[in-house]
């Protein structure tokens, strides 16, 4: 298993530095894209908030991404 992730690494050895950077940026960041998804059984199972809230929670925060995206561009 080592021998095989060393291999698939190898190409990528010598590249700049702010290569590994955006690698581990964009590592981060889908991490928290991911717990977007397990937001509301949180919110239910500690915080005993209703479906219909964490409905209005997350289309809010789904339109405020659509504004959002459509200011910046």
């Amino acid at each position: 298993m080592i021998r095989l992730l060393q291999n698939m690494l190898r190409p990528c050895r010598g590249l700049p530095t702010t290569v590994y950077v955006q690698v581990v940026c964009s590592l981060i960041n889908n991490i928290g894209g991911i717990s977007k998804l397990f937001l509301p059984l949180y919110l239910r199972e500690h915080y005993d908030v209703s479906y219909a809230h964490i409905g209005m929670m997350m289309g809010a925060y789904g339109a405020g991404s659509l504004i959002g995206s459509m200011a910046v561009s």
